[in-house]
């Protein structure tokens, strides 16, 4: 079968079911089964693409499609968007703090059964909480105005990175990422804000590679104030900027992204601390700490310090390791990714954070692990709960994370510099 062929049927092969399950809601042991045949397929689809190099016929027309499916289906698993709803309405229609009352004291509002988290107050940067409220305002009493508020703004966050991967000729990264089934069914359909904050990082760090870190570090404070996990990504900046000497740059990447946390919380006092107690003690189900959790039986309390610690040591490694790389994308992806990989809670959402900045890169190698541990992460809380055999819920929620957290690390530890590769490049011409 010529490689052209094959390519645009893996890109049929990989869209087909994760349109299966939005076009049908299904959540379930089927639904777990075709997400990870969509991840395989998008894995050779994209294997196929780096033959060709081109992208395949059929891969925008399948975008389109996924993205039409995925804003027009109410949420499959994720109802976050109707917490994000309410903490709105707290501000529109009743004119109280989100981040000092909870949902539970309004449960006659209208979309108070939709809403989770009812007794948790809002742990979202205040920017987010101000969009939010627009939207709430906007909609009044109407639940489709809510929802679609939340899925189409993840809808254009993940296109216009897609666009941006079209734009740098990324065919093989573009044509993965795009088939991602963790991206339509819970980014997207979720409606979840990391979209957003996925968005304005990859802004964050093309800005800091044309020189303007000016602008990087502002795209930061604003991405902070939708969500205070984009701190991360200042590290590997820092230290490329350290690296080079430039001392001034380096310190006013430092100060503005911590001066805009303190702004968000001079402006919603209270909004730091809740994010960061949100999860604190809490081992979500697929994370790679299950499983010492089950072992030891260590509180949870004690696995998110060690988690934290963990995560804080492999985000400083990792950007000394990528220290002399000519750009910050594969260290600013990975700091952000490890994250979403090593930390005691984590949820399939959280792996659009750097997966964007993975892909322009280049380096389509650790973008696989990436997106493979997010499209399975996804399939893992489809089998929640199922009659699933016990085995085959051990491998998709505590074996693959563990694999796929040691060959990320391996692969960001091993993969070349910008300046090995152009050595490299060079030595191959002259032979």
């Amino acid at each position: 079968m010529p490689v052209d062929t094959r390519a645009e049927l893996c890109t049929v092969g990989a869209a087909a079911p994760s349109a299966v399950v939005l076009l049908m809601g299904l959540n379930g042991p089927v639904a777990a089964v075709l997400t990870m045949a969509a991840l395989c397929m998008s894995l050779l689809a994209a294997k196929a693409v780096v033959a060709t190099a081109r992208i395949p016929r059929v891969l925008w027309p399948a975008v389109f499609v996924l993205g039409v499916l995925a804003v027009t289906t109410s949420p499959i698993g994720s109802h976050d968007l109707w917490s994000y709803s309410f903490y709105g309405r707290m501000v529109s229609e009743y004119r109280v703090d989100p981040y000092s009352a909870v949902p539970a004291m309004f449960p006659r509002d209208a979309i108070y059964p939709l809403v989770g988290w009812r007794h948790t107050s809002s742990g979202y940067g205040p920017l987010f909480t101000l969009y939010s409220a627009a939207v709430t305002a906007l909609a009044g009493e109407s639940k489709l105005v809510m929802r679609l508020g939340f899925q189409l703004s993840a809808a254009a966050a993940v296109t216009w990175c897609l666009w941006v991967l079209s734009r740098a000729r990324r065919h093989a990264e573009l044509t993965l990422l795009a088939l991602q089934p963790f991206i339509w069914i819970s980014v997207v359909n979720g409606g979840h804000n990391d979209a957003i904050m996925a968005a304005l990082l990859l802004a964050a760090v093309i800005m800091f590679d044309r020189s303007r870190s000016g602008i990087a570090a502002v795209l930061i404070s604003l991405a902070a104030l939708v969500k205070m996990s984009a701190i991360f990504v200042v590290a590997p900046l820092v230290v490329l900027l350290l690296v080079r000497r430039r001392w001034r740059e380096a310190a006013r990447m430092t100060i503005l992204p911590l001066a805009g946390l303190f702004l968000g919380e001079l402006i919603a006092p209270g909004s730091l601390a809740n994010a960061s107690s949100a999860s604190r003690g809490v081992v979500s189900r697929a994370s790679v700490w299950r499983l010492v959790g089950l072992v030891n039986a260590i509180p949870g309390a004690q696995i998110t310090l060690l988690a934290t610690a963990f995560v804080g040591a492999l985000i400083i490694c990792i950007s000394w390791r990528r220290r002399n790389d000519r750009t910050a994308k594969l260290s600013a992806g990975a700091s952000l990714s490890v994250f979403a990989m090593a930390s005691s809670y984590t949820l399939p959402w959280y792996l659009i954070w750097g997966v964007p900045m993975l892909a322009l890169s280049g380096d389509l190698a650790v973008l696989s692990v990436v997106v493979a541990r997010g499209s399975l992460m996804a399939a893992s809380y489809q089998l929640k709960g199922s009659s699933v055999e016990g085995v085959v819920v051990a491998a998709v929620t505590i074996a693959a994370p563990l694999v796929l957290l040691g060959v990320f690390l391996w692969r960001v530890w091993v993969s070349p510099t910008a300046t090995q590769t152009a050595t490299q490049t060079s030595t191959a011409m002259k032979r």
